[in-house]
């Protein structure tokens, strides 16, 4: 039974006022750990510092992104050196309002969208600042090979509709009136009627790739077979330009993919090595069994070979090594994107090796089961 007397209640209250106190710090704990987790389930980047520039916060993801090295407590210009962090920072600072900036941090070559706000500090105190950091690096990309595309996308079209224009108004000047010009005329006509029609086609099914539009429909199937049947429809193709054709099986297992995308994929393919190779030439086609139950589908000329700089790139969109020749055997620039894109579909992955003057190699990897990305 506690003391009734002054002590008694001195100590009730000192009991009261260390519960209270401890209650406060159970509070404070509580709350500093939401704040951590919050802060480190974020995907952005947070530093925050007080009103003469000191780093109060920074958490695992700016430290992480920017390579910073135990900042608290320094001063944001030491601890992150970069010009136009530190004008936004300033300027918060000194207007107390919200500021916005894009930041190319070059030696990590990342582009970040800066969001800058004051915070309250102590009370009679001059506010802080907080900046968060979200790396737009992807969005840019993006954006840039958007417009790429458009611009491309708008030069392959215009190339023929100015040209089927300008026989046209050849015609209506009185080329009719050659029967031999005219026909020669509506033959140029035709053909980039036709070059425009394979272009908007292999948009569109570029577009249907990319877009999950088809899903993969996943079936047993065996890569030798899809060869000599991709290979025996191209026969007449290289035959008409002296190409010699030859597909040898080796052996490949049956694997689980989408045959229709893997003939889609072998199609180009084979089909890019027979027109780009020269005249007497010789295109190698077989299937053999690759590591871990995979098959491999090579694709071998000797026509001109692709020079290292252009090897990674093409498979991008609208590249071309030879724009003039590849326009002139009515490629669209598109082929090797939509091999690209239709192998990462079924879980496969090709690949190149060239030399120049001394032919490509194109390496088609399926996976035992296309379905299963741990073994793609």
């Amino acid at each position: 039974m506690g003391r009734q007397d002054e002590l008694g209640e001195l100590a009730r209250i000192l009991n009261q006022s260390a519960d209270h106190l401890q209650a406060q710090l159970t509070e404070i704990t509580r709350d500093r750990a939401r704040t951590e987790a919050v802060l480190g389930s974020m995907d952005d980047g947070v530093l925050a510092v007080d009103h003469q520039g000191r780093v109060l916060l920074a958490n695992d993801v700016l430290r992480s992104s920017l390579g910073l090295q135990d900042p608290i407590g320094r001063h944001y210009m030491e601890a992150i050196r970069q010009r136009e962090v530190a004008v936004l920072l300033e300027d918060v600072l000194r207007t107390g309002k919200r500021r916005a900036a894009e930041v190319e941090v070059h030696h990590l070559r990342r582009l970040y969208s800066l969001i800058g706000a004051p915070f309250p500090g102590d009370e009679g105190g001059s506010h802080g600042a907080v900046v968060t950091f979200h790396d737009a690096t992807e969005r840019r990309s993006v954006e840039r090979v958007r417009r790429d595309f458009v611009a491309n996308a708008s030069h392959e079209l215009r190339t023929p509709l100015t040209s089927i224009r300008g026989f046209v108004e050849a015609l209506e000047d009185g080329a009719l009136a050659d029967p031999e010009l005219a026909r020669r005329f509506l033959g140029k006509i035709r053909t980039h009627a036709e070059r425009m029609t394979t272009l908007v086609g292999d948009l569109l099914e570029l577009s249907r790739i990319e877009s999950g539009e088809r899903p993969p429909q996943w079936e047993p199937v065996a890569p030798g077979e899809v060869v000599e049947d991709v290979a025996a429809s191209l026969a007449d193709l290289a035959a008409r330009r002296g190409i010699g054709l030859r597909h040898q099986g080796r052996g490949a297992p049956a694997v689980v993919t989408d045959p229709e995308r893997l003939r889609l994929v072998l199609h180009n393919l084979i089909e890019n090595a027979i027109k780009y190779t020269p005249e007497a030439g010789q295109v190698l086609v077989w299937s053999e069994a690759g590591p871990e139950g995979s098959a491999l589908v090579v694709v071998e000329d000797d026509g001109p070979g692709i020079a290292a700089e252009h090897l990674g790139r093409i498979f991008e969109r609208f590249y071309r090594v030879d724009k003039a020749r590849s326009r002139e055997l009515g490629g669209t620039g598109l082929g090797l994107a939509i091999v690209k894109h239709s192998s990462e579909g079924m879980g496969a992955k090709v690949g190149v090796e060239s030399t120049l003057g001394k032919g490509s190699r194109f390496t088609l990897t399926l996976p035992r089961d296309g379905r299963d990305p741990a073994v793609a």
